[in-house]
């Protein structure tokens, strides 16, 4: 009996031991997102983590420069400081390191957080850059790919994809050759159809898909198991970007002015007029770029007050 004991005792410590040196499945890098789904459809030049804003900032007091493009600075606007001088857009913060697309679309880079030397990881023109954990998810030549962080292991997901978003370990994609919205694993397997709909500006939460369809540009949502479709908006929507429960986007009936709506359908306002483009959100404002007036960035919170220059 007292052998017994001693050697489950035994099998108990190894089994322990075993489990501390293995890789906890909860590391916060293994499946963190480097910028969201919505962002990243809007050229994706602003994302905030941990107290600090990583941002693209090309227009040089007003003058597009293309120099001095990829910052940081604090969440209170202090200590700005200069990263690359690559202009930079789609970027996603995972772990250390900064990833992005130098053009729209532009070969991938890489930079530490504190700056430093620029490394690239593709040469080829890419587009709709997301970073999921140690894993690299881009489109490039119509086809969308994945890669490890360092760039290595390249592996063909998918021909003909318009674009695409990740959530909850699947990959959302539209396929501008079938003009359908679908989705996989993030190996590219077991793939489903959702829907007929030639879905733009994917964003998934909760269980739902939110987009617009290019044959009438209306909002729509759709379970993601391509169940329970359901009209949102009758506006002719571009830009569709989801926050915290709401969908921002800009209204083309009204001058390309930003509008939001809740996810429920309810609520549709009016933030502001003009003709904007690129909604990004990040913490409880939009940035944005207005057209008719070639300034750089603007940002204004979600309730359309404080409209500022920025950054």
């Amino acid at each position: 009996m007292k052998n017994n004991i001693i050697k489950l005792f035994v099998i108990i410590l190894i089994i322990t031991t075993v489990s501390c040196c293995s890789p906890m499945i909860s590391d916060k890098n293994l499946l963190e997102q480097g910028n969201s789904n919505g962002n990243i459809k809007q050229m994706g030049y602003v994302v905030e983590r941990e107290g600090w804003f990583y941002y693209c900032d090309p227009t040089g007091n007003g003058e597009y420069k293309l120099k001095d493009c990829l910052f940081k600075k604090r969440t209170d606007g202090s200590n700005v400081q200069n990263l690359s001088k690559n202009i930079a857009y789609q970027i996603n913060v995972v772990g250390n390191f900064i990833y992005y697309i130098s053009g729209d679309p532009g070969p991938i880079y890489k930079v530490n957080k504190n700056g430093g030397t620029t490394k690239k990881l593709e040469d080829k023109r890419a587009s709709n850059l997301i970073v999921l954990g140690n894993e690299i998810f881009y489109i490039s030549e119509g086809s969308l790919y994945k890669m490890d962080v360092n760039g290595r292991n390249k592996k063909k997901l998918k021909d003909n994809v318009l674009e695409f978003s990740i959530c909850d370990k699947f990959i959302y994609f539209t396929s501008y050759s079938e003009q359908s919205l679908y989705k996989f694993n993030l190996e590219g397997e077991n793939i489903q159809k959702l829907s007929n709909d030639y879905a733009k500006d994917i964003n998934v939460a909760d269980g739902w898909i939110y987009y617009w369809e290019f044959n009438n540009s209306k909002i729509y949502k759709l379970k993601e198991d391509g169940t329970e479709k359901i009209i949102l908006s009758d506006d002719i929507c571009r830009n569709l970007n989801l926050h915290q429960g709401v969908l921002y986007y800009r209204n083309q009936e009204t001058n390309s002015s930003i509008y939001k709506i809740n996810i429920d359908g309810t609520g549709r306002t009016k933030i502001i007029d003009g003709n904007i483009v690129n909604i990004n959100i990040i913490n409880d404002f939009i940035v944005f770029y207005k057209i008719t007036e070639g300034k750089g960035y603007y940002r204004i919170n979600t309730n359309g007050k404080n409209l500022e220059l920025w950054p």
